[in-house]
């Protein structure tokens, strides 16, 4: 009798556990996508829309607004991406002197990579580069967070 009921606490922990942790999975998925959303002009114009909800009669005259801000956000954003990939550009030149061939081949690998792919490579290119001594992994978390602020 003890042990039946010591399995059947152990089997509704363990559900618990499983339970929760898709849950949390599904809950972070849903706000990645509603993050990402937000960078279009559909996902700004829906947000403002849901959060103001108009009447029936303020519909007619809100749409049109949202829509033509939305616009202006995503060209806005573009031009922001545009002048990023610039600043990128002129790193690059600035740096292509002073850096070895196989530096070379990956600044430019990583120039033209995915967001995506990009993530995966940064992940193994991190455990990859943990034994070299001129990586910040060798640092304290402390030292490596105040580096760069001059303290």
């Amino acid at each position: 009798m003890k042990t039946k009921f010591t399995l059947m606490l152990i089997g509704a922990l363990v559900l618990g556990i499983i339970i929760g942790v898709l849950a949390t999975g599904r809950y972070t998925r849903h706000k990645v996508v509603q993050i990402k959303e937000m960078g279009t002009p559909e996902g700004m114009h829906r947000r403002f829309y849901n959060l103001i909800d108009p009447s029936e009669d303020q519909d007619e005259l809100i749409r049109p607004i949202l829509r033509e801000y939305a616009a202006q956000s995503q060209e806005m954003r573009q031009r922001h991406w545009d002048e990023h990939k610039e600043l990128f550009k002129q790193v690059q030149e600035k740096l292509e002197p002073l850096l070895k061939e196989e530096q070379l081949e990956r600044l430019e690998n990583f120039k033209n990579r995915s967001p995506m792919q990009g993530q995966m490579k940064r992940d193994s290119y991190r455990k990859h580069k943990k034994g070299r001594s001129d990586t910040y992994e060798d640092e304290a978390p402390k030292e490596r967070r105040y580096r760069n602020r001059g303290n």
